[in-house]
């Protein structure tokens, strides 16, 4: 299974650290430039992806174009860090703790927090159900977390076969329908996406 995934869960950059310029207009503003093909990821606390804190994730949209700079600002209004995509195999997800009218608030990069504007190019807003229905596939442990024939801990359990994808499909609660095979010959199942505060599944971006 040759994906990169988004790692656990309180999500900010796991990204290479990019070079520091001066400008003319403010002091000197980090740029994280991944430059090599790698996801940006989700923080993780311990070995548990943790989405306690968060209302969804602000990500990149259609209209994002290689090169675009996405900006963080601090409370004052001024760039505190910038990042640039330069790849299509990268994967921007930061945690939005929360947003108004005109911002969303994100943490990155050890917890810092920072705001961008939600007129900013290239950015959305997804829940975190959004955001995993629009991931390639998920992982997940088989032994703690079993693929069922139905969302119930009491249905028999489906075969699972570690050597395919499991797509997601649609979500009930704390629940996730993941189907495999191929078109017309899909078969479906059932796991568990997350337990209370911590998510229980790994996010696989490509194939």
């Amino acid at each position: 299974m040759k994906s990169v995934y988004l790692f656990g869960l309180v999500l900010l950059m796991a990204c290479h650290q990019g070079k520091s310029e001066k400008t003319t207009s403010q002091d000197s503003i980090v740029k994280e430039v991944v430059e090599t093909k790698s996801e940006f990821t989700i923080p993780q606390t311990g070995e548990s992806v943790v989405i306690e804190g968060a209302i969804g994730l602000v990500t990149t949209s259609e209209n994002y174009e290689f090169g675009d700079t996405i900006n963080i600002f601090d409370k004052e209004e001024q760039v505190q860090s910038s990042i640039v995509i330069t790849d299509e195999n990268q994967v921007l997800s930061l945690k939005c703790l929360s947003k108004d009218d005109s911002l969303y608030k994100v943490q990155y990069k050890n917890a810092v927090t920072g705001f961008i504007p939600k007129n900013e190019k290239g950015i959305i807003f997804q829940t975190w159900e959004e955001h995993i229905l629009s991931v390639f596939s998920v992982g997940f442990d088989e032994v703690s977390n079993p693929l069922l024939e139905s969302p119930s801990e009491s249905s028999k359990k489906a075969y699972y076969d570690k050597d395919v994808f499991y797509h997601p499909n649609q979500i009930k609660g704390d629940w996730i329908q993941v189907k495999w095979g191929s078109e017309g010959d899909w078969e479906y199942g059932w796991i568990r996406w997350k337990d209370g505060e911590k998510l229980l599944v790994e996010l696989y971006y490509f194939a």
